[in-house]
Parts: structure tokens; C-alpha cells; sequence
């Protein structure tokens, strides 16, 4: 396990060709949502006070309530809201089918010979592995159900027990710890579906059902290793995500230089993000692989040494002479006299 989160990090930052084209990709589909609202921000901060706080990230609570009041001629919050709620959702479906689509490009690459990034084999990839991990992707929602009734049942469990509780803390505690549960089931149901499609890549399978029970095969014959090579990454990726964007929140933003560099700080946390992606994949399909593939002691076992020491006799080849010879008539001598 250790082998394969090691090994994926320097497979996933050798591809920083991959990372990169991710970042770009994820740019240009949050445009639609982020230019409406940067322009509402533009069009009513400008010439006012305003402007120098929202530039800095915060926000200026007389221009949120002239807002939310209707204040701006031309300005209508339901109908902005609306457009932009539709937004949100159009994006989210579109992000979604977006990842699906490239996550076929990752693999495809990673189970390549060179496991290098070239565009050939990363869109062929996600073209062809698109409607099968489409199809996981909806096969998933049973399991992310399942974690979520999981969830309500012992919140409902907790809400009879604070009806009767004494101690106020122990709900806290206990409405905390089902958070956390629902967090690992998730964590679990992600890790059981990433190596659902692996196994699509590596056996060019179709039928994604039997796939997904291979992988919960998978994932609980090896669960501590898988389970904690999994974590150990979402570790990773969320402290390296959140230290980004905190050194970015202690910039003060008072000038474009400051702003670029808040700016700048941004895209390496986003970075990071995509690079962390890679190495979910790259570390389990080296554990997947490592775990699945033939031992050498089973090798070794089928080789003909083994066979012949077990005690089974071979029998001795054949000897097949030329028609005509001796050896096919063996009385020659009494023929010749």
C-alpha cells in the first residue's frame, strides 16, 4: 500500500501535462456561472466605496443590503437569483458528465504501457469508457442512498435519545460522530466505485454490474490497505487545498499586485486539487494491480520442475525415425542374411 501511494504520487506529478489540461478544462466551465456574477459586482460597486472591499474578498454588508432591498435600478433579485440558480445546476450536471468523461481519459493513460499523458490516448479513452462509467455513475446513487438512510436512521436515533438526554454534550458528540459516519460510508462507496471503473479499463469489460460487485469484492477482501490508502490521499488533497487557501485569505488585497497574487495562490490550491485527483487513481490502479496480479510462488508451482518433483512421472517423448530405417524393421540383420 505504502509502494503504490508512493509510486502514484511521482506517476501522477510525472503527467503534470494531464493536470494542467484538467485546471484549464475547469476554468473555462465555471465561466458562465462566475461573469454574471462579477459583472452585478462591477456594474453596482462602481465609483463607490464598495469597490475597494469587494475587490479584497469581503463583503460590504450597505451593498448587500441595497441589494437584497432592490436598490440598483435595473436589478431584479428573483429574476438574478433564478438565472443563476439555473446556472448552478446546468453547470453541476455538466461538471459531473465532464468528470465522468475525463476520468476514462485519466485511467486510460495510467493503464498504458509508458503511462505518459498523450492526447490520443486520453481522449480515446474518455470516448470510449464514457457511457460505461456513465452507467456506474448511476449505479453508484443506490449506494449513496443506502449511506444516506444510514444516516437519517441514527440521526432519528439521536433525536429520540435528546429527547430523553440530560446532558446536552453527549448529543453534540453523538450528532458529530454520525457526520463522521456518513463522511467514511461516502469515503467507502467512492473508493468501491473508483475501483469499479479500474477494472473496466484494465479488463475492457461492459457489463459494469459485474464490475461493481468485483470491486466490492475488492474492496473488502483488502479493506485496510485500500481503505486507508484511500484516506491517506483525501488527507493530502484536502490539507494541501486548505493551506493554499489560507495563505490566500492572509493576503490583504489592496492593490492589483496583491490582488494577482491572491489570484494566483487561488489557481495553485485549484491546482493541487487536480494533481490530487491524478493520484487517487494512479495510487489504487498500482494497488489494484499489485493485489490482483499472479504471485510468483503460484507461477512456480505450475512450472515443470514443480510438476516432476511432485512425484508425477512425464512420459518420455516419443522417438520417431525416418521411414525406412532400421529401427523400423527390427529383424534387418536376418533379413540382410
Amino acid at each position: 500500500m505504502i509502494t503504490a501511494f508512493f509510486k502514484g504520487i511521482l506517476l501522477a506529478t510525472k503527467n503534470w501535462k494531464l493536470v494542467l489540461l484538467l485546471l484549464v478544462a475547469s476554468i473555462l466551465f465555471s465561466i458562465p456561472v462566475v461573469i454574471p456574477i462579477f459583472l452585478l459586482i462591477v456594474t453596482t460597486t462602481a465609483s463607490t466605496s464598495a469597490s475597494g472591499q469587494m475587490m479584497a474578498d469581503k463583503l460590504y454588508a450597505p451593498w448587500a443590503a441595497d441589494m437584497v432591498n432592490q436598490q440598483f435600478p435595473g436589478f431584479s433579485l428573483e429574476s438574478f437569483g433564478l438565472q443563476l440558480g439555473v446556472g448552478i445546476l446546468i453547470m453541476g450536471i455538466g461538471y459531473l458528465l465532464l468528470n465522468i468523461f475525463f476520468s476514462g481519459g485519466i485511467l486510460e493513460v495510467f493503464a498504458s504501457e509508458d503511462q505518459r499523458f498523450s492526447m490520443r490516448k486520453f481522449w480515446s479513452g474518455s470516448g470510449a469508457h464514457f457511457w460505461r462509467f456513465t452507467r456506474l455513475t448511476l449505479i453508484s446513487l443506490v449506494f449513496y442512498g443506502v449511506a444516506i438512510i444510514i444516516f437519517l436512521l441514527v440521526r432519528s436515533l439521536i433525536g429520540r435519545v435528546e429527547s430523553r438526554a440530560e446532558a446536552f454534550e453527549s448529543v453534540v458528540y453523538k450528532t458529530w460522530f454520525n457526520l463522521f459516519l456518513l463522511m467514511l460510508m461516502i469515503a467507502f462507496v467512492n473508493m468501491i466505485f473508483d475501483y469499479a471503473r479500474i477494472s473496466t479499463v484494465l479488463n475492457d469489460s461492459r457489463k459494469m454490474i459485474r464490475e461493481t460487485w468485483r470491486a466490492i469484492v475488492f474492496s473488502i477482501k483488502n479493506f485496510l490497505g485500500a481503505y486507508v490508502l484511500y484516506l491517506l490521499i483525501a488527507v493530502i488533497g484536502v490539507g494541501l487545498f486548505l493551506a493554499f487557501s489560507t495563505l490566500r485569505s492572509l493576503i490583504a488585497q489592496n492593490g492589483m499586485g496583491t490582488v494577482f497574487l491572491a489570484f494566483l495562490l487561488a489557481q495553485i490550491a485549484l491546482t493541487a486539487r487536480m494533481w490530487n485527483k491524478l493520484n487517487f487513481y494512479a495510487s489504487e490502479m498500482l494497488y489494484y494491480q499489485d493485489r490482483t496480479r499472479p504471485r510468483e510462488a503460484e507461477l512456480d508451482f505450475k512450472s515443470p520442475l514443480n510438476i516432476a518433483s511432485s512425484g508425477e512421472e512425464t512420459p518420455a517423448p516419443q522417438k520417431t525415425e525416418a521411414p525406412g530405417t532400421v529401427a523400423e524393421f527390427p529383424f534387418g540383420d536376418n533379413i540382410e542374411g
